[in-house]
């Protein structure tokens, strides 16, 4: 993962993507997990586990000199030290080759963020599992779809909607995503590696992975769910139970995700 995390970023930064967003998996007892309930230490716990994987991204991005490594420093931005926040950035030879990159950043940074950026100018700024889920909630939806006033509160009360966009205006784009989750009882794998387009994949009965389909945009989580149940894809419970039979192969998908 590290390597294609460097990778994508060095590609994208190559066509001018400055701002870059990444969605990782951190490592945990020997595997790569995603960043989800079973950490049982919450916040804190995921902040140890990636802090090594940032600062070892911002090092790899960073050039040597005479074949001395930049100089890497993290400033802490949780003032209260329990939210897991922080901000790695390296200090090269010439200051156009300086990277910064966001770790686990909430919508409370959005001041701190915007700062940055202005200040790195066309220097490259990342930003690593930040505290937001992808998919909306009751307060994005109203933020989005209910007028002025109701959008000002849903925003106030945690919305997560007003954040996003100022991610969007200063330029954040997906460019390395490696994401996990549960849909029908069953792992999603949902991987995008700059250019390509994102790739979607089942792991299976035998633990293999079942390819779904891709997409030019971030897959839907419901659209996904209905092509699952399209290629009849059950709950995985009802498979545990004896309620639905055969095994769950490549073979069992015809119809593919795609965009719309």
């Amino acid at each position: 993962q590290r390597r294609c995390m460097q990778d994508a970023v060095q590609r994208a930064f190559a066509d001018g993507k400055t701002r870059q967003r990444l969605r990782v998996l951190l490592p945990r007892f020997g595997i790569l997990v995603p960043p989800d309930e079973q950490w049982e230490g919450g916040i804190m716990e995921l902040y140890y586990a990636i802090r090594p994987v940032v600062e070892d991204l911002v090092r790899d991005l960073s050039p040597s000199t005479g074949g001395i490594p930049p100089r890497v420093t993290e400033q802490r931005l949780d003032v209260s030290e329990v939210d897991g926040e922080s901000l790695f950035m390296s200090e090269c030879s010439l200051a156009k080759d300086d990277v910064s990159a966001f770790v686990q950043p909430t919508n409370e940074q959005q001041g701190t963020i915007e700062a940055v950026c202005r200040s790195a100018g066309e220097r490259l700024v990342l930003m690593v599992n930040p505290q937001y889920r992808e998919s909306d909630d009751t307060l994005d939806f109203i933020a989005k779809n209910g007028g002025t006033l109701f959008a000002s509160v849903a925003n106030f009360l945690g919305g997560k909607a007003k954040f996003v966009e100022s991610l969007d205006a200063l330029g954040f784009e997906d460019t390395f995503i490696h994401e996990a989750f549960v849909i029908r009882g069953y792992e999603v794998i949902y991987y995008k590696n700059y250019p390509s387009d994102w790739q979607i994949f089942l792991i299976g009965d035998e633990d293999e992975s079942i390819y779904v389909g891709s997409s030019s945009q971030r897959p839907d989580y419901n659209r996904l769910d209905s092509v699952l149940a399209s290629n009849g894809v059950g709950r995985k419970y009802s498979r545990a139970l004896g309620m639905e039979s055969g095994e769950l192969t490549q073979d069992s998908i015809v119809e593919f995700y795609s965009d719309e």
